[in-house]
């Protein structure tokens, strides 16, 4: 584990090579340069995308230095998120899952077509995935978006359908379940009861009612 990890490096290596204290401009820096450029070992994980960017942003903000982000980063980072989100297609939604209707996708590596606010599935594969739509909206929210541009009942009616009778959620359907599912479940509907999302959602009606989710109800 990585705590082991540091543990063992901590035991073993010569005094003169261990730090004693933390390089903040220098973590700074890192994060910031994966913000822009992701370094190659990363490339595999280009299907979780959105999940980097959350760790660049919440250490830059931990670490006091979120200001580092200027306003066209920022901005960018903003546009790409929204464009990652799923949306309803124009033709219709019925026999499509819930996470092919709304949420977000990890990045765009399965060929969706790009638009500023989201776009439809473009495949059975294409779909929303629950830790990545924890991580999109913490990102939008730590950036100082309102997520009015958010489809918040499609959002809550994908973290539904993730829920079984017990009370558990998936990452998607058909998928892993544990607790960090729970968690970004409990996240995201935190998170937008408390912003300013739309109420209605973007065409395609009706769609799965969200009061199902027990967390919802709460």
């Amino acid at each position: 584990t990585p705590c082991g990890v540091a543990a063992l490096h901590h035991a073993t290596a010569p005094r003169e090579y261990m730090a004693t204290q933390l390089e903040r401009d220098k973590h700074a820096r890192y994060l910031l340069h994966c913000l822009r450029e992701v370094p190659q070992p990363y490339a595999a994980l280009d299907t979780s995308r959105l999940s980097l960017a959350y760790f660049c942003v919440a250490g830059l903000d931990v670490l006091a230095h979120l200001g580092k982000i200027d306003a066209p980063l920022r901005a960018g980072i903003v546009e790409w998120i929204y464009s990652l989100q799923v949306l309803p297609p124009s033709d219709g939604c019925a026999g499509l899952p819930a996470d092919r209707l709304g949420g977000f996708r990890g990045s765009g590596y399965l060929g969706a077509a790009h638009s500023s606010g989201g776009a439809p599935s473009s495949s059975p594969y294409d779909g929303a995935h629950l830790a990545m739509t924890y991580t999109a909206l913490a990102v939008l929210l730590t950036l100082g978006d309102d997520l009015s541009r958010v489809d918040g009942p499609r959002v809550l009616a994908f973290v539904s359908s993730l829920q079984d009778e017990a009370g558990c959620f998936s990452a998607y359907p058909g998928g892993e379940r544990d607790m960090r599912f729970l968690f970004c479940a409990a996240a995201v509907v935190a998170m937008l009861r408390g912003s300013a999302v739309r109420t209605e959602s973007s065409g395609c009606e009706p769609f799965p009612d969200p009061s199902r989710t027990l967390l919802v109800q709460a």
